[in-house]
């Protein structure tokens, strides 16, 4: 079963700088290291753009260690923001 990072109902700068990046760096220092972290949507109703800046930093940090991440459950003006910004062409987006 892949790790999961559950994101708040407001992902913003300060949710993306403690909760995203910090979870990310430690799930990529465990052993065995994760071959796919699927980060979790499902309460997610706001998202700013900086919030959208962290992802593709822990899409870096993630590449740099081969591991895929996963966006699951984006739902409503969530998930057209992610499709808007193309995050799809990075990420794997399940809805």
């Amino acid at each position: 079963m892949n790790p999961i990072i559950k994101l708040p109902e407001k992902f913003s700068h300060h949710q993306a700088r403690t909760l995203l990046q910090e979870n990310m760096r430690d799930l990529l220092a465990q052993q065995p290291m994760p071959s796919t972290i699927e980060i979790d949507f499902a309460r997610v109703i706001y998202i700013d753009s900086s919030a959208l800046g962290a992802l593709i930093m822990v899409k870096k940090l993630a590449a740099e260690a081969d591991c895929e991440i996963v966006i699951t459950n984006a739902q409503g003006q969530v998930l057209q923001f992610i499709l808007i910004a193309k995050l799809d062409r990075l990420f794997k987006v399940n809805p």
